[in-house]
């Protein structure tokens, strides 16, 4: 055995700058995690917008025909998915890049575009993985205020400077669930200035119930500036497996495929999603059974005096008397993750996604068991001061 000293390294000092002052995206706890930290049995998670529906036996045996495939490199152009996606969104071809889920997409858009000292204009609270994709390229995020927790589109207006590079909008917006209309944003993109790419983020596209929402798909052959994204995480139940994609003009998806990964998307996910495309029913009655337990659980809030606002999606933000850090550490002792309204610059609150119906009902009984506690606790700081 060598008994020399190892060279050292100071990472921070061979890192990139912008690197070293990163901030990354923090995801939501994990199932295990939890169960190890409090030693419990059961826990539901309820902090990611995940589904909970049992997966349909189509999806489960494309999964496993496909393992046969796993010793050799997946397709890098995803020819097949992006073919059934040609036909199920009736769009061409060459408007449609794959990724690693939508985060993969949302970074290579940052890697395509942006140059440090770019500026990107991102309306707050919204997704946090925009910030981190700007912050990369050692660009600088312009943070513009929601209004009524809707996107304002004015003020993302007021934002635009000659260094913005990309505007990043989520519609619906996570975490406030709020649809940005097709005539506003008609308008937007009448007033912005050219060279200035625009991410229209649809994670959550399936979920819209409102007439005359913006759908990115609309704008292929009218205005290259427009990039849409969505995945197969929400609806299509796929977020274990990473699959989402980008919809734009075939001039701008060839200048992003350019920074794309040979072989990003594993053979496995690609199977899936194809397969998932063809179940129909599986997500129509998934939308069903999400609306159902979302209308539910906001009767269930209101019985207990809490309003929620209205969503199109599958969650809620769910606005709170007190700071939500301390509901929602009492919450994941007791078995039940959310997510802490703090992530997103919002204290008194949490977000919930909505779960199965027995999901739901357990996240109620640890909500009131939480809440009891709480103002237990209120009532005896006042009896001893």
């Amino acid at each position: 055995m060598n008994s020399t000293a190892p060279k050292k390294v100071n990472p921070k000092q061979v890192a990139r700058s912008s690197v070293n002052d990163l901030d990354p995206y923090i995801p939501g706890r994990p199932i295990n995690a939890i169960k190890d930290e409090f030693g419990l049995d059961k826990v539901v998670k309820l902090a990611s917008n995940e589904s909970s529906v049992k997966m349909p036996e189509g999806i489960c045996q494309a999964i496993v025909d496909a393992i046969e495939n796993v010793s050799r490199y997946p397709d890098g152009h995803a020819r097949e998915l992006r073919r059934a996606l040609e036909k199920d969104l009736d769009i061409p071809f060459e408007t449609m890049l794959i990724g690693n889920g939508a985060e993969d997409c949302i970074n290579m858009i940052g890697q395509a575009f942006l140059n440090p000292g770019d500026e990107s204009v991102i309306p707050e609270p919204t997704f946090d993985a925009y910030r981190v994709a700007t912050e990369f390229m050692d660009a600088t995020p312009v943070y513009v205020p929601l209004k009524d927790d809707c996107i304002d589109l004015d003020r993302v207006l007021g934002a635009v400077t000659a260094k913005t590079k990309i505007v990043w909008i989520c519609s619906p917006n996570n975490p406030t669930g709020t649809v940005l209309k097709k005539q506003a944003f008609d308008d937007f993109l009448d007033q912005l200035p050219d060279n200035i790419v625009v991410v229209l983020d649809q994670a959550y596209w399936e979920y819209i119930t409102s007439e005359n929402p913006a759908n990115a798909c609309d704008y292929l052959d009218t205005d290259a500036r427009v990039i849409g994204i969505r995945t197969f995480s929400k609806v299509f139940g796929l977020a274990g497996l990473r699959i989402g994609y980008l919809t734009a003009h075939p001039s701008i998806v060839e200048v992003i495929a350019k920074v794309k990964p040979p072989f990003n998307v594993n053979v496995l996910a690609q199977a899936a999603a194809l397969a998932a495309l063809k179940e129909k029913t599986f997500k129509e009655q998934h939308l069903e059974t999400t609306r159902v337990e979302r209308e539910k659980m906001i009767a269930g809030f209101k019985a207990r005096g809490i309003t929620v606002p209205p969503t199109e999606t599958n969650f809620l933000m769910v606005p709170l008397p007190f700071n939500g850090d301390d509901l929602f550490n009492r919450l994941l002792s007791q078995g039940v993750i959310v997510r802490p309204g703090s992530v997103f610059k919002i204290p008194n609150a949490i977000r919930l996604s909505i779960g199965n119906p027995e999901e739901n009902q357990f996240f109620l009984e640890k909500f009131d068991q939480a809440m009891l506690e709480m103002m237990g606790e209120q009532d005896q700081n006042a009896i001893s001061v």
